[in-house]
């Protein structure tokens, strides 16, 4: 049953978070005793599924469970700011992991090619990914929180630094920037690492030929349409504000576990051994 329930991962995480912090429909003493519910189900899922197809359904569970508690990173508020960037290099961590466990189990065959590609491009994308993490915290130590505080709206978010910086922006601002697009361009190079990662398993026999489509075009499909919006975001008028909002959606560290949820319960429906 647990094998079954990998599917439902990715989807009540996401309704948590809402329901929590987006939505504040949910105070935090209710939320901490669904959250341990829902972490001791994901727990249950994880090792049904199996070890290598648990590890890529484990980063839903991390990021949804603990980041919601964090709220977004600000540096209006620098612990937690700090505290959210622990939760997401450890969803990273986890998640290359499961990447690199999963391609070197189809190592041997016609899956290697791709299995190397995906674990290349994860192992780039992370790079770039914990040099703004770790900028984080260099943020709080260095007592520039206050700095960062007064730009991030406008220097932080995709959707508004994609349509254009107001006057000439100073070395903080343009500093911001590129680190958050280090984070843009995580997002789209795990969403290709899975696309490969699908393809590998397709050859090694681990999924059936429509899921391993479906899953190919999904992370491919996510990196693509992030890649275009982006590009699109400085353009004027609603075509531009909805590319830039869908680039920013897209681009949201927990949106980069949904491609590797949704592969990790393929696989354990496959029932392959671990």
């Amino acid at each position: 049953m647990s094998r079954y329930l990998a599917w439902a991962v990715w989807p009540l995480g996401l309704l948590l978070t809402v329901a929590y912090a987006v939505a504040d429909l949910v105070p935090l003493p209710v939320f901490v005793v669904v959250d341990l519910a829902y972490l001791a189900a994901v727990t249950v899922v994880v090792r049904g599924a199996g070890m290598l197809a648990g590890m890529l359904v484990a980063p839903a569970g991390l990021i949804f469970s603990l980041a919601a508690l964090t709220g977004a990173p600000t540096a209006r508020e620098p612990a937690t700011m700090v505290a959210n960037a622990g939760v997401l290099t450890a969803t990273a961590a986890l998640l290359l992991t499961g990447v690199v466990l999963v391609a070197a189990r189809v190592w041997d065959g016609s899956g290697r090619g791709p299995a190397a590609l995906a674990v290349t491009a994860l192992v780039v994308a992370t790079s770039c990914y914990l040099v703004n993490l770790l900028a984080r915290a260099a943020v709080v130590l260095s007592g520039a929180a206050p700095a960062q505080a007064a730009v991030e709206d406008q220097a932080w978010q995709a959707h508004a630094y994609l349509r254009g910086l107001d006057g000439e922006p100073d070395l903080l601002t343009l500093l911001l920037v590129w680190l958050d697009l280090m984070q843009m361009a995580y997002a789209v190079l795990a969403y290709l690492s899975v696309a490969l990662l699908a393809v590998a398993a397709r050859r090694a026999g681990w999924l059936a030929k429509r899921p391993a489509h479906g899953l190919v075009a999904l992370g491919a499909g996510m990196a693509g349409i992030a890649t275009v919006a982006a590009i699109f975001g400085s353009t004027p008028g609603v075509l531009g504000a909805v590319a830039a909002g869908a680039a920013f959606a897209l681009t949201i560290p927990f949106m980069t576990t949904l491609p590797p949820a949704l592969l990790g319960a393929a696989v354990s429906r496959r029932r392959h051994p671990d």
